[in-house]
């Protein structure tokens, strides 16, 4: 039986590693307060853009929530703080950068970009990420 390789058991163990945070179960609902959240439990990233449409060139901002690494237990962890994240522009399959958003250390996101001076027009998600831990849901944009 052959050995595996290096790579092959570190793709083991992410996939192990994966199949256990999978299956551990989902955090308990927080209790608020005004609004406030009384737990530390992570919640999915939140990206949203403003305005939501405009035509090449024009400035959008982009804001968000829930960007900090969770651990198992569905708690923050803070030995690998997020501190930014990439934003993508996907339109017809294809993805360009836009370059990075500052995280704040609760977590919020902010930042300001452009639409590329190429982009055709109708609707376009934006997604924003560290590649490694966090990934946000696509926000819309349309291309006017």
């Amino acid at each position: 039986m052959a050995r595996p390789t290096a790579a092959t058991a570190s793709l083991l163990g992410l996939a192990l590693m994966l199949t256990a945070c999978a299956s551990s179960p989902a955090p308990a609902p927080a209790e608020t307060s005004g609004g406030v959240s009384s737990s530390s439990a992570c919640a999915a990233a939140t990206l949203t853009v403003s305005p939501d449409r405009g035509t090449p060139g024009t400035r959008f901002d982009v804001a968000g929530e829930g960007y900090v690494v969770c651990g198992d237990t569905g708690q923050p962890t803070s030995a690998d703080a997020v501190s930014v994240v990439d934003v993508h522009w996907i339109q017809d399959g294809e993805t360009v950068d836009l370059g990075e958003a500052s995280v704040a250390e609760d977590g919020t996101l902010s930042g300001s970009f452009s639409v590329p001076e190429d982009a055709g027009p109708g609707e376009v998600e934006l997604v924003a990420t560290d590649a490694l831990h966090v990934s946000s849901e696509p926000a819309t944009f349309t291309v006017e």
